[in-house]
């Protein structure tokens, strides 16, 4: 029985840990195709404005309870809330630029977050 590799895999030098960012890759089509579906259904607009409700309802909730509490809270609705203001706003432009869209997650504490990019990236 030999190893097989999956197809994207990066070959590590040294002997210790690193952090790895992957990512995925939106052609041009398919963004189109999502923000048309969001664009013709009632469902998903409604959806948006629940869910911007939702979410200035547990900052304000994260403001009263103070803290070291309210700071996690504040933190975990702000980067859920640029993580889908990110790739909402790449697929619009990568619909309308014709480009696609590039988008990855980094673990890396120093790099923590999504990056998106406009095109196809070298590490999507």
């Amino acid at each position: 029985m030999e190893l097989v590799l999956p197809q994207k895999y990066v070959e590590l030098e040294q002997e210790e840990m690193q952090y790895l960012d992957g990512g995925a890759y939106l052609s041009a089509s398919q963004c189109r195709g999502i923000a048309a579906s969001i664009a013709l259904s009632p469902g998903a607009l409604i959806a948006g404005a629940t869910g911007a409700a939702v979410i200035s309802k547990v900052i304000r909730y994260a403001k009263g309870v103070g803290g070291p509490m309210g700071w996690i809270i504040g933190t975990a609705a702000g980067y859920g809330t640029g993580f889908v203001s990110k790739v909402a706003y790449g697929i619009g432009k990568g619909a309308l630029s014709g480009r696609g869209l590039s988008i990855a997650w980094s673990w890396d504490p120093f790099n923590f977050g999504t990056r998106t990019y406009i095109g196809k990236a070298s590490w999507a």
